[in-house]
């Protein structure tokens, strides 16, 4: 009778075992399908908005041409409720602040969110990548340091070597393209989801929206110039 007992009591324990890791299983795999999609969606407007800015020929070297001579004070034309919604998944679901960035390097290199809006700050804030998570799962650890492209691997020992992307760096790798980091553009993911991240401030710049919230900053902006 004790083996019988002992043999169920097992039988179930190792049910439940079976059943908690199906289930963790399943919920990471939704959580990176929500991921993938909510990345491409990123990709996909910030391509189609240079494309609207620029043409489609070769929009992305355009629009570095542009920032090398304009730098931030060039405004693109975005659709800022197109990109509100997008935010609302980026900002809502947590992403931006606990896969793709870290929110304590962002509020140590930008004061306050004044200065963060102004455009020379846009400019010069860092991609604060989150580059070392608890659980391992961020945008640096788990994308960008396994791209194979070489412009890719160019960004991974910069930022080894800084402890944080810096922006005048980055330029100059797009100013160069450098290993060909605008060229491919449109036919390279991992440098599409790169310089999608590292333009998405400029995209909220454009559209009057606060990068570091998300907060659509248009009637602030409406007051401060005298509307």
């Amino acid at each position: 009778m004790r083996n019988i007992l002992f043999c169920f009591c097992l039988f179930f324990l190792l049910f439940s075992c079976n059943s908690d890791n199906k289930k963790d299983m399943s919920a990471n795999g939704n959580e990176e399908q929500e991921l993938m999609a909510l990345e491409s969606e990123m990709i996909d407007f910030f391509q189609s908005t240079l494309e609207k800015n620029y043409g489609d020929r070769y929009a992305v070297g355009l629009f570095v041409k542009g920032m090398e001579k304009y730098h931030f004070n060039y405004v693109l034309k975005v659709d800022q409720e197109r990109l509100k919604e997008i935010n609302r998944k980026l900002y809502g679901d947590d992403w931006l602040y606990s896969y793709f960035l870290d929110k304590r390097v962002l509020d140590v290199s930008g004061s306050n969110r004044q200065q963060m809006y102004n455009s020379a700050q846009v400019e010069l804030t860092p991609l604060a990548l989150n580059l070392s998570p608890k659980d391992g799962f961020s945008y640096y650890q788990k994308e960008l340091k396994s791209a194979s492209h070489p412009a890719m691997k160019e960004m991974v020992k910069i930022i080894d070597a800084t402890g944080v992307p810096i922006p005048s760096l980055i330029w100059g790798q797009l100013n160069s393209d450098n290993n060909r980091i605008c060229s491919d553009f449109k036919s390279d993911r991992d440098i599409q989801m790169f310089l999608t991240l590292f333009c998405w401030k400029y995209l909220c710049h454009s559209a009057n929206i606060d990068f570091r919230t998300g907060e659509d900053r248009t009637e602030v902006v409406m007051k401060e110039a005298g509307y």
